[in-house]
């Protein structure tokens, strides 16, 4: 396993040199930042060279850690980087990043420390702690000789966070835990959705219960009433590291209609109202970024996007209801459980820019041909007879949709598919343009038109034929695949 600690400032001066990167998966936005408590171990570590412009955004050391630091700071002419007298002075959610070092005879002080730097980070954020568990004579007597990694973990949640990693080793305890990330989805009767988010990788709990009403300590017989303006709800605790907020918002618009007001499926009332609500400004941007891009599929939206006034969890009968009657009511289906759960590709990194930037990323017959439903022309483009190893990418977020393990030889002009890498990364919907009933395929981030799917091909190995038009991706060839960060899907050619 090697040095946890070198691992960890590996895993820093990663975050220093590639900030968007490491934003993209935790489904954030803006500057890198850092917030190092206590013995300075991150930024010690972190060579001068590696501290860029706004990444630190605040420090809480020693006077002599503060001279070294500012040293750093100085030799590197970083004239943005601050450095604060207290931690108090942090604004909230504004660190990605924060390192902890604490000794053993100050254990009383530590959960308090660690809530006011939940405070600090972003949901989401990471923080490392190192705690001293023999001191030497200028630290004092320790009070424990040694600390497991459960009661770290208990002390953790208490504190608002949950325990990634945590090695003993013997000196010292090294813990790796990140903050709760929180969101909550309302899709109609929840206990369908709250199977849904349950299913997909890196959701910690899924909670059924009621948002944003009137009343307090609601019961679902008063709700059912329909004056109290409660939305049967579900509170889902994710693993960023595992899966992004964009992913869940995805997941949630992939199952419901988002045209409809008050309804879902079957069951009509206004606790069937639809909607996303968050507990932070960060974790609100990323889910109005999502609706955007669902916005571009429809003529009318209704889905609410608030933030959370407040959250009751349902009666226990209601918890994990379909776990507990296999057969019961859901206005969702297996299909929809068992694709999200097979999800190989997070939304998180693959964000579609504005309006303007594709407009001048694309050339003239990518922006028609994705933006306007185009097509290029059969035989006479980039990707039709293409069948080097690699994979195939939207055009407009390079969210990876197509490989050329499930490319195969047809006769009709265009790259053709049986089936997407992830069937979660692209969207279909009826088509009647051009007096024809077709099924259109989009992307899931981008909203970007692909082409068309038809389902009885002669020519497909299973039948389906996944027909793209060139202009709409961009081929990236297993060679390159790891350098261009599709590392992580380099199995599929095994």
């Amino acid at each position: 396993m090697g040095d946890p600690i070198k691992k960890f400032e590996s895993e820093a001066r990663v975050a220093a040199l590639k900030p968007a990167e490491t934003l993209k998966r935790l489904g954030l936005s803006g500057s890198m930042s850092f917030c190092d408590i206590g013995a300075g171990t991150g930024l010690f570590t972190l060579p001068a060279v590696e501290l860029t412009e706004g990444q630190i955004l605040a420090v809480d050391v020693s006077e002599e850690m503060r001279q070294i630091i500012s040293g750093k700071v100085e030799s590197a002419g970083l004239s943005r980087v601050k450095i604060l007298d207290d931690i108090s002075k942090v604004p909230d959610d504004s660190a990605d990043l924060a390192f902890m070092c604490t000794v053993m005879h100050e254990l009383d002080d530590r959960p308090g420390m660690m809530a006011e730097i939940s405070r600090v980070l972003k949901p989401g954020g990471k923080l490392g702690i190192i705690e001293f568990k023999k001191n030497g004579s200028q630290m004092g007597p320790p009070v424990h000789e040694r600390i497991s990694g459960e009661e770290m973990n208990e002390e953790a949640g208490a504190a608002g966070y949950f325990l990634a990693e945590s090695f003993d080793m013997g000196e010292n305890l090294y813990c790796h835990v990140y903050r709760k990330a929180v969101a909550y989805f309302a899709g109609g009767c929840f206990w369908g959705m709250e199977k849904l988010m349950s299913s997909i990788p890196g959701v910690i709990t899924a909670e059924s219960g009621y948002a944003n009403g009137n009343v307090e300590a609601p019961t679902y017989e008063r709700v059912c009433q329909g004056d109290t303006m409660y939305r049967e709800t579900v509170r889902v605790t994710y693993d960023p590291t595992k899966g992004s907020l964009r992913t869940l918002a995805f997941a949630f618009f992939s199952v419901i209609d988002p045209t409809l007001t008050n309804r879902q499926g079957n069951d009509i009332g206004t606790q069937y109202q639809t909607g996303l609500y968050y507990e932070d400004v960060i974790s609100g941007e990323v889910i109005r970024s999502a609706a955007e891009v669902i916005k571009k599929r429809y003529d009318k939206f209704n889905t609410e996007i608030k933030p959370l006034k407040n959250f009751y969890k349902a009666e226990e009968y209601h918890q994990k209801y379909l776990v507990k009657n296999p057969g019961g009511y859901c206005h969702l289906n297996k299909k929809d459980f068992d694709r999200v759960a097979a999800m190989a590709v997070d939304a998180g990194a693959y964000e579609r820019p504005s309006d303007e930037e594709i407009r001048q990323r694309l050339t003239p017959l990518q922006y028609e041909v994705t933006q306007n439903q185009g097509t290029d022309p059969a035989f006479r483009n980039e990707y039709w007879d293409n069948f080097e190893d690699g994979i195939y990418v939207d055009i407009v977020t390079g969210e990876p949709l197509f490989s050329s393990k499930d490319k195969f030889q047809s006769s009709c002009g265009w790259p053709a598919f049986q089936k997407p890498i992830d069937e979660n990364t692209v969207v279909k919907r009826i088509d009647r343009s051009y007096g024809m009933v077709r099924t259109e395929v989009s992307s899931r981030t981008g909203a970007t038109h692909l082409g068309h799917v038809f389902d009885g091909d002669g020519e497909s190995p299973n039948g389906v034929r996944y027909c793209i038009d060139s202009a709409s991706v961009r081929f990236v060839p297993k060679a390159k695949m790891e350098e261009e960060g599709y590392g992580y899907l380099i199995g599929i050619f095994e």
